[in-house]
């Protein structure tokens, strides 16, 4: 049975006016995955890290920014990512969704909450893997093993 954003746990924080209320169009872009497959991306996600930190041995590079500023909306735009690629948020091993990057990009303040979430976003493909840690930190790696040409300029 297929969950209904409404029905998703965090949804309040993107249907209530005491937080965010977004737009039908985008609500409609945000696909609550069903129990096993929010385990799957977190055990996925979670595998790459060493600690809280992305592991150096699986990435060709990793680059941190403060998410504390205005900085963070710049960065995540000079990472070359196509603005239609599914991605994956994963905030646990029961709560994931799937949307496209550029729902990600524009609202990435309402998904990731400083003080209490730690989110790991990732695309299909597992390329490359961006975290954002509660105390407003983003990491962003690129795999090893993967092609180059489509990802980040920073």
């Amino acid at each position: 049975m297929k969950l209904e954003i409404r029905q998703f746990p965090l949804a309040w924080r993107w249907t209530q006016a005491s937080h965010a209320v977004f737009p039908d169009s985008v609500l409609a872009q945000l696909e609550p995955v069903e129990a096993g497959e929010a385990a799957d991306v977190n055990v996925r996600n979670r595998s790459s890290l060493e600690g809280q930190h992305l592991r150096d041995d699986l990435f060709r590079s990793i680059v941190h920014q403060d998410a504390s500023t205005g900085a963070a909306s710049e960065f995540l735009a000079t990472l070359s990512i196509a603005d239609a690629t599914p991605v994956y948020l994963s905030w646990d091993g029961a709560t994931a969704l799937r949307t496209t990057w550029t729902i990600f990009r524009q609202y990435w303040g309402d998904f990731c909450y400083p003080a209490s979430d730690d989110v790991s976003i990732a695309p299909e493909d597992e390329s490359w893997l961006l975290l954002y840690f509660h105390c407003e930190q983003f990491e962003f790696g690129i795999k090893k093993e993967h092609n180059q040409s489509a990802h980040t300029t920073a």
